[in-house]
């Protein structure tokens, strides 16, 4: 099983919506995946408890060695497909 970590600045609202978005590309994709919401602050400590294998963030935001696709497609509807596009490869590797 893949993790998914989705970040905003507060872990609220915004990574709310990207919670709930991946959750449902990654149904429709078949990718069992366990996607944790959090602030950007937390990611480091997530990082510390295992693996985690995409860290899509509301704005940019990256951590080396770990992929990361902005997820600001979400929140302006300009480029989903080519966002989700790139969330599913990630994944796959």
């Amino acid at each position: 099983m893949k993790t998914v970590v989705v970040c905003c600045g507060a872990g609220m609202a915004t990574s709310s919506i990207l919670e709930t978005k991946i959750k449902a590309l990654l149904a429709r994709a078949g990718v069992e995946a366990k996607v944790i919401k959090a602030t950007v602050g937390q990611v480091p400590s997530i990082l510390e408890t295992g693996p985690v294998d995409l860290i899509v963030p509301s704005g940019k935001y990256g951590v080396e060695g770990v992929p990361s696709v902005s997820g600001m497609p979400y929140l302006t509807g300009v480029g989903v497909a080519k966002m989700e596009e790139a969330i599913l490869q990630a994944l796959q590797e």
